[in-house]
């Protein structure tokens, strides 16, 4: 068992995987349980979170006296795993998950582990199984940007990964489950290094 961290300062190595778990987790389920889970998450009632190959585990603390037993399976692979690939389970009796919205218990445990993720993003390859190493924040700048886009060129999209090594594209999290950049976005991007974030976004 280990005791969830809490990240302290603003320079933590994992901010946009743990943005990522936290649009999964608003993805996943209904406002109402969404915002119980998060403030569960945010009170301190989980007590332990056990990150394995395959699995995540927490116990959390919930109006019983026996703690709640919350788990979210992933399918192998690398890079933050979309909707379909996890499957969710609970112990309280609003276990109804996967066929409607995750309970309050399991967002606490994705609220969890995105802190954890935020203080050590190599928990990801931990948890995807993903036994090579192989650092996945280039490939998930890629699927956070390029997901349900517009088809673009090679070209399109080697110029504005470039770009994106020489300033930083800032997405609200509120956008990022269903952020697209239209091509026309995309070719201006490459032309004004200085636009903090594509037009067809800031419309949303």
């Amino acid at each position: 068992m280990t005791r969830p961290r809490k990240p302290f300062g603003s320079s933590q190595p994992g901010r946009l995987q743990a943005t990522m778990v936290k649009v999964l987790a608003a993805e996943m389920s209904d406002p109402s349980r969404h915002r119980k889970g998060k403030q569960y998450a945010i009170d301190g009632s989980i007590l332990d979170i056990i990150i394995e190959p395959g699995i995540v585990t927490c116990e959390i603390q919930g109006s019983r006296s026996m703690p709640y037993v919350a788990s979210i399976e992933v399918l192998p692979g690398s890079g933050m795993p979309l909707r379909r690939d996890l499957t969710c389970s609970c112990s309280c009796p609003d276990d109804d998950n996967w066929s409607g919205h995750a309970c309050k218990h399991v967002v606490a445990a994705l609220y969890t582990l995105s802190n954890e993720f935020l203080i050590e993003p190599e928990l990801l390859d931990v948890w995807r199984d993903n036994s090579d190493g192989t650092h996945t924040a280039d490939k998930e700048r890629t699927d956070l940007l390029f997901h349900n886009s517009d088809s673009g060129s090679t070209a399109i999209m080697t110029a504005i990964m470039t770009m994106m090594k020489m300033t930083t594209i800032l997405i609200p999290a509120r956008h990022a489950a269903r952020a697209a950049i239209c091509q026309s976005c995309a070719i201006s991007m490459t032309k004004n290094l200085h636009r903090s974030r594509p037009r067809c976004l800031r419309i949303r």
